[in-house]
């Protein structure tokens, strides 16, 4: 199975865990909230904001550091379950200590008993920490899911129960504590690893070095925010906490439902191609734009039907709550797309960058909060979103240095969901304008403003951004389960074939590429298809292709040739398998429709460029003269094969082929092509490694050896063994910036 196909199915059994949890959790959130007064669920939120801080230093980050290292041994796993067990221990006894003197800093008695029962939440987590790094790490999300849904029904479970007896407070606290323990039984049940005495100060080391970083960024992440509940907590009270907890709680489990469902995978799949900038931008790219499709819509649609929602969910009683939620929306919608900034700068083994990031956001945050608070939680609220906008540029550039991406083309994927999120906005600001006079239901009207405003943002996605509605199919395909009327892998994989051109020049090695790819079961690659009709029509034209060119008829040129070429390739695309063919940048030039295909169907590119020019011309010369650009495998080279390359306006050529370059590229990115670059040199430099590459992008499952082309390159020896006028192509190049092309 393939990185994309397995990333792809664990982002289905995280969507499971995240989802199924989520909905579990909100469910218990609103039947409690119904059932506790404020200043219980603020009492709770002030304590918990003392234990997710300091639960950070039990794991020490040594769960991040074994799903990010390429080799892991017995002795890191190990170390890593013993440190926790102990951490545990001294954390567990340090806040049971100090907790008569948090309750007398805040003033507020019942804080000390609370923290005192909340801080054994430690030793079991300690129990947990590395079993679930273990699952991480080999995608094993469905034993992750199916633990997470369970402890959280449990735990829902027990907290409703208790708030139905008039436990209160305590009935949250119950809630924490039941949820942690059964997903420690449940997790030891499923995992077959356990523990060892293999505990090696090298060992411990080695995951400390990666892991400080990370506590570093977690701690900073924790304050940034928790120090909003410190400060509401501290100068206004638990009461206005309680608000503030209900306005921000639902916006918070929507964040980690839209985040952690694809960066719990995100970070262990950039971790496998942390060395492979290209497959990291591109798989970046894919992964913040399909969160911004789920984001954007679900954080503005909250921002503009909060006034319903909170009456109608948690009871008339939290309306202070709305305008927080409101606010906080916005800040919903940055945090979504930067959040998998942090995956790729983990990935990249750069966690001390993240950190300092995480210190700038932390400090700026804090005296935000700080001066805010005095005016209320709704400013608190603002200062959260104003200093995230601020900073968030920051984020951005370091990602840019790492990957190289291009801010035009990041900023341009989020136009689709954020056009049909304002138009969303737009349905529902006039049904509600429309029903303002109306006496109905409020939940009538908040069931109206949702499908509304649902169907309004699916039909704009799909009227205008087709491509993007085409490649979350795609996606689906992958993880959607076989279907049952599909017997075999066969007849299943031609339901999802990926289809692909390869782009290029002449003489860029193209047949040799194109002749690889057919030596892998269910690929079908052609040559060229779109070639001037030749003057006298014979048998003989067709005999060498698989599949019939495409010819070209006055008619059809000046009536209906668009048309024609939509058939032609329709026709081709519905062959089973992988399907594609070598399409030249003339032919694209001379066919602009084929490109209007390939944006509408989302046809995958493989952009073949050649870096050395020089060998391109060589090319020419070499087929000019023995009739022949390759020759097969076991053929010999003729003899003192030389050529002498015509020196004419030969920078003009590199500079033509150059820009030949250039303009595709910026055609890819204008038409938002999904697409692959790879240069013709680092293939036959690298192989294994490069076809590998291709086969991931075209979802080629490797479960064999590589096949190999029957086709070898002519040139043996150096450009002075190959061109006869060496010394005077070296003094044309000489003055001009493709002197290095020769050897």
């Amino acid at each position: 199975m393939s990185l994309r196909q397995k990333a792809a199915k664990g982002v289905l059994w995280s969507v499971i865990q995240k989802w199924g949890r989520a909905v579990i959790s909100i469910i218990t959130f609103i039947v409690l909230s119904r059932l506790l007064a404020p200043d219980a669920f603020g009492l709770v939120a002030l304590a918990t904001a003392f234990t997710v801080f300091i639960e950070l230093f039990l794991d020490q980050g040594f769960g991040s550091a074994i799903v990010q290292r390429a080799e892991i041994e017995p002795e890191h796993l190990d170390t890593a379950f013993w440190v926790n067990i102990l951490a545990g221990f001294l954390l567990t006894g340090s806040l049971i200590a100090v907790s008569e003197l948090v309750a007398t800093f805040f003033e507020e008695p019942r804080l000390a008993s609370v923290l005192r029962w909340l801080s054994i939440s430690f030793l079991i987590s300690a129990l947990s920490s590395t079993q679930i790094s273990i699952l991480q790490r080999k995608l094993a999300f469905k034993n992750l899911a199916a633990r997470s849904l369970i402890a959280t029904a449990v735990g829902g479970v027990v907290g409703i129960v208790m708030a139905f007896a008039g436990f209160g407070v305590w009935s949250l606290v119950g809630q924490d504590l039941a949820t942690n323990l059964a997903g420690v039984v449940i997790l030891w049940s499923a995992s077959d690893w356990r523990p060892g005495l293999k505990v090696s100060m090298r060992h411990y080391k080695d995951l400390l070095s990666f892991g400080v970083s990370i506590v570093g960024n977690h701690a900073l992440t924790v304050l940034m925010r928790r120090s909003d509940s410190f400060m509401i907590g501290y100068f206004l009270g638990p009461t206005l906490l309680g608000f503030y907890t209900i306005g921000s709680q639902l916006l918070m489990v929507i964040i980690r439902l839209v985040t952690e469902v694809t960066n719990s995978v995100a970070f262990p799949a950039f971790s496998r191609i942390q060395n492979e900038p290209e497959r990291m931008r591109r798989a970046f790219y894919n992964i913040t734009q399909y969160t911004s499709l789920f984001a954007f819509p679900v954080f503005i649609g909250l921002a503009t039907l909060a006034p319903e929602l909170v009456p109608v969910v948690f009871g008339e009683k939290w309306s202070p709550s709305i305008p927080v939620m409101q606010v906080l929306s916005l800040i919903g919608i940055l945090q979504s797309v930067l959040f998998f900034n942090g995956s790729v700068i983990k990935a990249s083994g750069k966690p001390s960058w993240q950190f300092n990031i995480m210190l700038i956001n932390a400090v700026c945050s804090v005296l935000g909060f700080l001066l805010a608070v005095r005016w209320g939680i709704v400013a608190v609220a603002a200062a959260f979103v104003i200093v995230g906008y601020l900073l968030a540029p920051i984020s951005y550039t370091a990602v840019r240095r790492l990957i190289q991406i291009d801010f035009r083309t990041y900023l341009w994927q989020f136009a689709p969901s954020l056009s049909a999120s304002l138009m969303m906005v737009v349905v529902i600001s006039g049904l509600r304008y429309i029903f303002r006079d109306q006496s109905l239901n409020v939940y009538m009207e908040l069931s109206i403003y949702l499908i509304s405003g649902a169907l309004t943002y699916m039909l704009v996605i799909v009227l205008t951004a087709r491509r993007l509605y085409q490649e979350l199919l795609d996606l689906v395909s992958l993880v959607v389960p076989k279907w049952k009327f599909r017997k075999n892998e066969e007849n299943f994989d031609m339901m999802v074939n990926t289809n692909f051109v390869v782009l290029t020049t002449n003489r860029s090695g193209s047949e040799w590429i194109i002749s690889t790819l057919n030596n892998f079961p269910g690929v079908s690659a052609h040559g060229e298809l779109f070639l001037p009709r030749p003057r006298n029509l014979d048998k003989k034209w067709d005999a060498e292709f698989a599949y019939t060119r495409y010819f070209e008829t006055k008619f059809k040129s000046l009536t209906i040739r668009p048309f024609s070429v939509f058939a032609y390739l329709n026709t081709l695309y519905s062959m089973p398998g992988k399907v594609g063919f070598k399409l030249m940048y003339k032919q694209l030039g001379l066919y602009p429709e084929i490109l209007a295909y390939l944006v509408q169907r989302r046809i995958r590119v493989l952009h073949l460029i050649r870096r050395n020019h020089l060998d391109v011309m060589l090319s020419y010369a070499v087929k000019a003269k023995i009739g022949q650009a390759h020759l097969l495998v076991g053929q010999s080279t003729p003899d003192k094969l030389q050529v002498e390359l015509d020196t004419q306006n030969l920078v003009g050529k590199f500079a033509w082929l150059q820009k030949q370059q250039n303009i595709a590229k910026k055609l890819l990115l204008w038409g938002k092509l999904p697409h692959l670059e790879v240069t013709y040199e680092d293939v036959v430099q690298d192989q294994a490694h490069y076809f590998n590459l291709i086969g991931d992008f075209l979802s080629i499952d490797f479960r064999e050896q590589m096949p190999r082309s029957p086709l070898t390159k002519i040139r043996r020896g150096t450009h002075r063994d190959m061109i006869s006028n060496y010394d005077q192509v070296k003094k044309v190049l000489a003055d001009s910036k493709f002197g290095s092309l020769l050897d």
